[in-house]
């Protein structure tokens, strides 16, 4: 499959690129330091996958939790200028305390476009 892609591409490129295949010795030997940061199912010295999965969801549902954080999101509407309240006035079914007062619109006369 490499020499396929490998006519369409230039020295460079092609130097640039590392065939291991099932030996991975001369990985290890080309990037230092790649034992480490290998898992133990690809032959190198870090934890497992299942292990490292299971850390990276913990971290992530410290960090997110399992409520819905963006309802914790407010706006401080007292910021909001008066042009850009009531947003929503056209709505037949709107509540006007959905976004302040409606008004940004303004209509244009026909000497004005």
């Amino acid at each position: 499959m490499f020499s396929i892609f490998s006519f369409y591409m230039n020295e460079k490129l092609k130097s640039r690129i590392l065939r291991v295949g099932t030996n991975m010795e001369t990985a290890y030997e080309a990037i230092s330091g790649l034992k480490d940061v290998l898992p133990k199912e690809l032959g190198g010295n870090s934890k497992a996958v299942a292990e490292l999965t299971e850390e990276n969801e913990q971290r992530f549902l410290q960090q997110y939790g399992s409520s819905d954080f963006t309802t914790q999101i407010l706006a401080d509407e007292s910021k909001r200028p008066a042009s850009a309240q009531n947003l929503l006035k056209e709505y037949k079914e709107y509540n006007p305390k959905v976004m302040g007062a409606s008004g940004t619109f303004v209509r244009l006369q026909d000497d004005d476009i």
